[in-house]
């Protein structure tokens, strides 16, 4: 040991001791910085989900106090199957107001087309006897009905001219009920 009384030596042996217990510490902290690294990356990650479900969840809040005050006003739109009596009655009002003689057909229920989970859409005629003016009040005050109903198609008929009271119209339409 002779050797290490030499300054030089001694501090070259001084740096390779340093350096060689030094390597397995810069690797070790390297190790903790990538683990703590991960642990942020995942804890970043956590927290934008947490954001986006925060933003989501009030965005469906302030949507749905926007759709509150009108969704039982929905509802009453589509009648229930069992309760179409409303409706034809407010049809049959509204071809009386209107000095109308009306005949409703339906379609069976058992023919009406799904357009939801449980909703279903009734076709329907309506054959009115009266003119155009009568025809024209019963159109304007169909379309304030609370009811979602949907006009296809539309014939008027007469002989003699649309203007007399002898005039046919009749009206291809759908409401939507539920099941």
């Amino acid at each position: 040991m002779s050797f290490l009384r030499n300054p030089v030596i001694k501090l070259i042996v001084i740096n390779i001791l340093v350096i060689i217990f030094s390597i397995p510490a810069v690797f070790f902290i390297k190790k903790e910085i990538e683990k703590k690294a991960t642990q942020l990356q995942q804890k970043r990650s956590m927290l934008e989900i947490s954001e986006k479900h925060d933003a989501n969840f009030l965005e469906l809040k302030n949507t749905y106090q926007i759709v509150k005050d009108n969704l039982k006003n929905s509802k009453e739109m589509i009648p229930d199957e069992e309760n179409i009596e409303d409706f034809v009655i407010a049809l049959e009002n509204t071809a009386t107001q209107t000095n109308n003689n009306q005949t409703l057909i339906f379609d069976p229920i058992e023919k009406s087309k799904s357009v939801g989970e449980k909703t279903v859409s009734l076709n329907f005629s309506a054959n009115l006897t009266g003119n155009i003016n009568s025809f024209s009040n019963y159109l304007d005050k169909i379309k304030k009905l609370p009811y979602f109903i949907e006009i296809e198609n539309i014939t008027i008929n007469n002989g003699s001219g649309i203007i007399n009271n002898d005039s046919i119209m009749n009206l291809k339409s759908k409401v939507y009920i539920s099941k």
